[in-house]
C-alpha cells in the first residue's frame, strides 16, 4: 500500500503489512487480485524524514525475494489535516534460482486528509521506470491510487496506533501490457486492490 503522506516523526516507526494486487485470470479464467503479501515498517531519521523498507513474503515462496527502500520526505503537514509527502523508493527483484537482478525505482506524491478522528481518506500518484521495457512499451508507467483507512486504539485525544484499510488502484490506466500473467481487465491496465494493517510505535502526532 502506498500510504506514506503523513511521516511517522523522529525516532519513531511503523509496521505494517498489505495482502492483494492487481486482479489476474491465470488460475482458471475467474479475476482475482494477486494475493501478494507484504511486510514492511518506516523509522522517522527526522520530524519529515522517513527510512522505508518492504519485503514480498509471497515471493520468498518462489525462491525470489522482492524488496522495497527508500525515504519519505515531508512537503505539507497540517496537525488533524492535511498532508503531502514526497516518495523515492527503489523496488529489487532477485532471483535465487541463478543471476536475475531487477531494478524499478518509484517516485510518488502522496495525500491524506483526517475527516474524522478515527478515520483518513488518501491517494496520490506513483511513476515507475523500467529501464528494459518491452518493444513498444513506454519506460514509466503511472499508478494512481486513493484509499481509506480506519484507525482505532487508544482515543481520539490522545490518537489511535493501529489502522486497518483498503487501497484501490489503477497500473498503467487504458494501456495494455505485456506480462507473464493476463491482468483483467485485458487492454485497460491493471486494476488493483489491497488490504493493509499498520501499526505505529512511539508518537501519534497527526
Amino acid at each position: 500500500m502506498h500510504h506514506l503522506a503523513r511521516t511517522v516523526g523522529e525516532g519513531h516507526g511503523e509496521i505494517r503489512a498489505s495482502a492483494g494486487g492487481p486482479f489476474f485470470s491465470n488460475l482458471g479464467g475467474v479475476a482475482i487480485p494477486l494475493p501478494n503479501l507484504v511486510a514492511g515498517g518506516r523509522y522517522g531519521l527526522t520530524e519529515g524524514f522517513d527510512l522505508d523498507g518492504g519485503l514480498s513474503v509471497t515471493g520468498l515462496f518462489y525462491g525470489d525475494i522482492g524488496l522495497q527502500i527508500g525515504f519519505v520526505g515531508q512537503l505539507l503537514r497540517e496537525r488533524n489535516g492535511f498532508a503531502m509527502s514526497l516518495a523515492g523508493r527503489g523496488h529489487f527483484l532477485i532471483g535465487t534460482r541463478g543471476p536475475d537482478l531487477r531494478f524499478f525505482p518509484e517516485l510518488g506524491l502522496h495525500l491524506e486528509g483526517l475527516p474524522a478522528p478515527w478515520l483518513v481518506v488518501f491517494g496520490g500518484l506513483s511513476g515507475f521506470a523500467q529501464f528494459g521495457p518491452p518493444q513498444g512499451k513506454p519506460p514509466v508507467f503511472a499508478y494512481p491510487y486513493a484509499g481509506a483507512e480506519i484507525l482505532f486504539g487508544g482515543s481520539d485525544a490522545d490518537g489511535h496506533p493501529y489502522g486497518i484499510g483498503i487501497e484501490l488502484g489503477w497500473i498503467s490506466p487504458w494501456q495494455d501490457s505485456t506480462s507473464v500473467v493476463s491482468w483483467e481487465p485485458s487492454g485497460y491496465g491493471a486494476i488493483v486492490i489491497a488490504l493493509g494493517f499498520r501499526a505505529r510505535v512511539g508518537g501519534l502526532d497527526r
